[in-house]
Parts: C-alpha cells; structure tokens; sequence
C-alpha cells in the first residue's frame, strides 16, 4: 500500500478498515501532496508480475486553487489579482486630483480580538461547514495555522481543530461523529492528551459518547483533558429551574467517576448556554465544560478556565489558559477592613504590638508591623473560614426554599 501511495505523495496513515483489510472495494489512506503538480484522476504502477496497473483514485476534499495567482481557497472567477490584470488592459486616463476623505478602519469585532487571544490551540463546535467550503474558513481563520476535523464522521463537521505549529505539535489518534483524540506536546511542558467532545442531543447517541471516553480512559497513561459542549449536566443546580429527573444525571455522572474526571478551576459564567427566548422561557445550563484528570491538575496546578460572554452565540466561549501570566508574582500584603470586626483582633494587636524590641525606634516598629502581619494572616484564615461557612447555610437555605416552592 505505500509503494502505490508514494506514486501520488507522502502516506501519513491508513484507515483502519484499510489496515485489516474489511473493505476490499478501496484504500483510504491519507496522503501530503504536492498541491503544485495538481490532483490526478487515476494512477498505474507495476504489479508483482509486472503488469500495468490503472487504478482510480478519488478525494475526501481538495483545495480550491487559482490558475491566475496559485493562490488557495479561491478561483480565477473570483480572483482579486485577475480583475487588476483585466483593469490594466484598458486605457489608463489620469483623474483630477481632489482632496477625499478616507474611511477609517474598520474596527476588529470581539470575535476577532478573543481569536487572537488564542496562542495555541483552538476548537470550533457545531461549525455545520462542509468539506467545499473548508479552504476557505483556513483562510479566514487559521492561516498559517495547521487544522483538522471530523468531517470523515459526519458530513457537516460538528467538530474543528486548529493550533499554532509553533506552540504545540499535535498527533490525532482518532476520532467519532461526537469526538477528537489527540496528543499535545507543547513547545514548552509536558505532552498530555486532549479529548475535543461535541455530544449528540439525545441520550441513547450520547450512551455512545459516554463508552468511547470510557474506553480512552482505560489506556490513558498521561494526563488527559476533555472539554466541550457535553450536551449534559452533572448536578440538578446546573440548569435553571430544572425539572428533569434525577436519573437522568446519572449516565454523565457515572462516566465522569469511571475515568476520574473532575472540573478545571473555572471563573465567568456559571451557565455557558441559553436557549436565547425570552422572559420566563429562557433557559439556561451548564453544558460547557473542561475536565481533566488528578495528573492533569497537579502538572498544570495553574491552570483555569474563563467562561466569557456569549455575545451573539448561544454557548459561551471557553479560554484554557495554562500557564498564567501572573503565576511567579509574590502577592502584596494587604490589610482589610473587616479584620476590625473579628473576634480575637484586639487580642491579636496587643499581643505583637507589646512585644520588647531593643533598636531604634524606625528599627523598632517596622520588626513590630514584620510580626504583626503573620498575626493578621492567621486571624484572616478564621474569618473567611466563618465567611464560607455562612455561604454554605445561605446556599442550603436557598435549596431549602426552592424545594418547597
């Protein structure tokens, strides 16, 4: 198979129907080619007893590309660079000159600018972009970055993958009408596994989702990352007003437990979906989320999640960064007011503020204001452990209530 591949370019991989030989009709395999030396219909080559073989060969998708410029993802109907060439052939009269106002630019949208706060790795759910159309949504979106998708499992590509070569190398292990599983190595860290997830709406399709990650799961040996729009939540307090039944919860839930999942630190928003109705008919969910496994954590013990505003989409957009930018800064310390309110803060200021210390006065005072501080700290470890415990019985109280209404 890779002798008669090599006749049209580089063989990355074959299918594993290929590979155990189930469908004897074709090969599917994956090829890099040369886009200069065009895209040929058929091949031949020489067989064992060196005869000549035509074979037909037929592709999943190919580039648009341009005979006027060479340029992809467009054609020579369409092409800017051939309307200057086809304006040049006319008589060239020059204007008067007046004076014109240019428009200002155009300003970037907010999709723009959190695109670029992506330095990395980036995947794009429900795209509903076909196979036609892929060239050109890389050149609107990830030029000079590499992508992938599963369009080879569903035809309308629920799921896009994108990353930047120069952050991260990328092996795609596989991949399902509901999932991608890959590898990241990152130019700088640890390799470790991604699951890129998109669940399907029903519960029996989604059963499916459920024992494929299981089956990850049981030969994982990195750290392993899963995130995306599971179409499920995992607790009856992650959607609004639920009225589902409690058995419901329980596939998802079983799953998590089984691979050893648990949630990313997060801030933002809370539910990442609505179903954007108005008044009483608006609902809303948690169904984004990114989990990951105990390793996974303590590798990247820095890590969190942003769950940003949803602006003109249903789900809010998810931003996974890995290593903050304020990760090695030692924090200030700083004196809080409600401090004055606890118990025990009086006691707290005699007890350093007494102490003797023989120096000068300025000696003196800031070794007191030193010892004074790891007194505060301790006092402020108390009270906001009573301030949690507080949260904690206003939240019951809540519950409490709501299950009476």
């Amino acid at each position: 198979m890779g002798k008669i591949a090599t006749t049209l370019g580089r063989m990355i991989k074959q299918d594993q129907a290929t590979m155990n030989r189930d469908k004897l009709e074709f090969a599917r395999v994956l090829i890099e080619m040369d886009i200069s030396k065009g895209f040929p219909n058929s091949i031949k080559f020489e067989d064992e007893k060196r005869s000549l073989v035509y074979l037909e060969v037929s592709y999943e998708w190919k580039p648009e590309k341009c005979a006027t410029c060479d340029g992809i993802g467009h054609t020579s109907n369409v092409c800017k660079k051939a309307k200057v060439v086809e304006q040049m052939k006319k008589i060239w009269k020059p204007k008067e000159v007046t004076e014109t106002v240019k428009n200002p630019p155009e300003k970037e949208t907010e999709d723009d600018q959190r695109f670029k706060k992506v330095k990395g790795f980036i995947w794009l759910l429900e795209t509903k972009v076909k196979a036609s159309k892929m060239g050109a949504l890389y050149l609107q979106m990830f030029k000079g970055w590499c992508f992938s998708s599963n369009l080879a499992h569903h035809p309308n590509g629920r799921i896009i993958i994108a990353w930047n070569p120069n952050s991260f190398e990328v092996d795609i292990k596989g991949g399902t009408n509901q999932l991608i599983h890959c590898v990241l190595k990152p130019k700088r860290g640890h390799s470790f596994a991604l699951t890129v997830v998109y669940a399907a709406d029903d519960s029996k399709t989604r059963e499916i989702l459920w024992r494929d990650l299981v089956t990850i799961s049981e030969g994982m040996k990195i750290p392993w990352i899963v995130g995306g729009d599971f179409n499920a939540v995992l607790n009856p307090e992650e959607r609004l007003e639920y009225r589902g039944n409690a058995n419901e919860l329980i596939p998802f839930q079983t799953y998590v437990n089984k691979c050893g999942l648990e949630d990313v630190k997060y801030n933002g928003r809370f539910f990442t979906w609505n179903n954007k109705q108005d008044g009483k008919n608006r609902v809303y969910a948690k169904l984004n989320r990114i989990l990951a496994t105990s390793d996974w954590i303590d590798t990247y013990s820095t890590a969190e999640v942003s769950f940003l505003p949803e602006g003109d989409f249903d789900h809010s957009p998810a931003l996974l960064t890995i290593y903050p930018s304020m990760q090695n800064i030692k924090k200030p310390f700083r004196y809080f007011n409600f401090w004055k309110n606890l118990n025990g803060f009086l006691d707290v200021m005699k007890q350093f503020w007494q102490e003797k210390v023989a120096g000068s006065h300025m000696y003196q005072l800031v070794f007191l204001l030193k010892q004074l501080k790891f007194g505060l700290k301790s006092l402020n470890r108390q009270g906001r452990g009573d301030v949690e415990l507080q949260e904690k019985e206003a939240y019951q109280h809540l519950l409490n209530i709501q299950q009476q209404l």
